[in-house]
């Protein structure tokens, strides 16, 4: 890994029953020379949940739509 920024952001997606979905961010990915992708996860979710890998976009990502 080259020590640079983070180039995707990981997350566990959880379905809930009657609502919205779940997100929570468990980790990074970085774009390697070669095109693959290496990931640094903090957690490694049990219970079925799905992981996405999104790129980063150029806005805040964490700032995405909220119920508030």
């Amino acid at each position: 890994m080259s020590g640079g920024a983070p180039t995707h952001a990981i997350w566990h997606i959880r379905d809930r029953e009657g609502k919205k979905a779940y997100w929570t961010e468990i980790g990074v990915g970085f774009t390697n020379r070669d095109g693959s992708i290496a990931l640094k996860l903090n957690l490694v979710p049990l219970d079925g949940g799905m992981i996405v890998v999104k790129p980063i976009e150029p806005r805040d990502w964490r700032d995405r739509d909220r119920d508030d």
